[in-house]
């Protein structure tokens, strides 16, 4: 399930690409600055992974570690954990998770659920340059991750290098 986010700006919704496009052109224009902009706000207008219901991107719902679990996280991995944030996982960087999410598989029990070779043929469609990467222990480490073994996880990733094994 994807979320749908939209910018807000005067109340009135914009697109990701004109929201970015009419920043730029207010940051470049010479024009007097005599009227305050307001904020952009970033709303969450589809389901939320947890809920079920929409909510604003900054709340505690809207996809992050439970605050105990986050502590534990923490201190396995030595750095802050978000839910089904695909990029913890070695091997994965942020343009093999965008691919990945492209595919659907956008949850740490989604890709535990793949097999190698669905895997690989995301990369394959992806390009050239991802087809180089080695998804084999990716599932096996969605799988500790979605159930909360960082310890586990920790010791995994530690005897792994670029998400293969040594």
């Amino acid at each position: 399930m994807r979320k749908l986010f939209v910018l807000i700006r005067w109340g009135v919704p914009l697109g990701l690409g004109a929201a970015v496009l009419w920043r730029r052109r207010a940051r470049t224009s010479s024009g007097p600055a005599s009227v305050a902009e307001p904020p952009l706000r970033l709303v969450n207008t589809g389901p939320s992974r947890t809920t079920g219901a929409a909510t604003d991107a900054g709340a505690p719902d809207a996809g992050g570690v439970a605050p105990a679990d986050a502590a534990d996280a923490a201190a396995s991995l030595g750095r802050k954990v978000v839910t089904d944030d695909l990029k913890i996982i070695e091997g994965i960087g942020p343009k093999i998770a965008e691919l990945l999410d492209a595919a659907g598989i956008s949850t740490w029990s989604a890709l535990a659920a793949c097999d190698r070779d669905r895997l690989k043929e995301v990369l394959a469609d992806g390009g050239e340059r991802f087809r180089i990467h080695e998804p084999a222990t990716w599932p096996q480490q969605a799988a500790l991750a979605a159930s909360g073994d960082w310890a586990a996880l920790k010791q995994l990733q530690d005897d792994l290098k670029g998400g293969r094994t040594t």
